[in-house]
């Protein structure tokens, strides 16, 4: 077998319609870190129509980085949304079968985050034969060492069945994924049977099935290839930094914004980001303003 990293580095993302715009800032981001001279093809999972987006995407090209887009059908749609989370959530059980043959080793990024560092350590990471990699979720971390939070010790020991192996509960939007090593193990099969059998009880949907799944059998990678918004403050230097839950372009003072804006004003669709951040701002005083006068009494009128 050649040398890993002597390829292209290979990244994918699975989205729907919707966060098309945010692939751009991924991209942008992954370009602005990379290695000028290792190429890095960044497939992407989509569920929509052909668009303007769609072509822009098709077109883009940022030193190394090329963007290969594949419409498909979501096979997962019958789930429905879990949670809050849509069918589309699922697309990423999808990689073994959409991606060309010849890929068999991928970065998975989810699109609410911006890389920065050169993705080569990480695509190069030895996996042990395991088929899949990830970071100890560092909020999670945080509340199995809480007993306060009773209510998310039993959902992790007990629904989840991670028991005495709690403490290895992985956060699922940054992955190595080993996807021979995946087929060979039946993971997707597995992940269907988690999905089927706990439904809406899963907090995460498909993060939580694959910690139940896996039980601790994955590769722990270095926890700044994940770094959440509420971990900035116990991990320095991020080579990813994931906005995960509160999302930059919705939302004013989260931790690493203005990193993201640096990205996304770099880009032809600089303007459509500013026009989605105005319409929640507005919508979020709107509400605001109404809960104010229906809290006010009759003297205040």
């Amino acid at each position: 077998m050649p040398d890993a990293s002597s390829g292209p580095i290979v990244v994918a993302s699975c989205v729907d319609a919707g966060y098309l715009p945010f692939v751009e800032v991924v991209a942008a981001s992954i370009a602005a870190s990379a290695d000028p001279v290792r190429r890095v093809d960044y497939h992407v999972l989509y569920d929509g129509p052909e668009s303007w987006l769609t072509r822009r995407l098709r077109a883009f090209s940022a030193g190394p980085v090329r963007v290969h887009l594949h419409a498909i059908a979501n096979p997962w749609r019958d789930f429905g949304t879990i949670n809050g989370f849509p069918p589309s959530t699922l697309l990423r059980l999808s990689l073994e079968d959409a991606l060309p043959e010849a890929v068999e080793r991928l970065i998975y990024l989810d699109v609410d985050l911006i890389v920065e560092h050169d993705l080569g350590p990480l695509f190069d990471l030895p996996l042990g034969g395991r088929g899949l990699g990830a970071a100890i979720d560092g909020v999670a971390a945080r509340w199995l060492a809480d007993p306060r939070r009773g209510d998310y010790h039993r959902y992790i020991r007990e629904t989840l069945e991670l028991g005495d192996r709690a403490s290895t509960y992985f956060q699922a939007g940054v992955l190595l994924l080993d996807l021979p090593t995946l087929r060979r193990t039946d993971y997707q099969r597995k992940m269907v049977e988690a999905l089927r059998r706990f439904g809406p009880s899963l907090k995460y949907v498909d993060q939580c099935a694959a910690n139940h799944v896996l039980k601790g059998d994955y590769t722990v990678i270095d926890p700044r290839w994940n770094v959440q918004p509420h971990d900035m403050a116990f991990v320095s230097d991020p080579w990813i930094t994931h906005y995960a839950g509160r999302k930059p372009w919705q939302q004013l003072g989260i931790p690493g914004d203005s990193r993201w804006w640096k990205h996304a004003r770099s880009l032809p669709t600089y303007p459509l980001f500013l026009w989605r951040f105005i319409r929640e701002r507005s919508r979020i005083e709107l509400r605001s303003l109404r809960r104010r006068i229906a809290n006010r009494g009759p003297a205040d009128r």
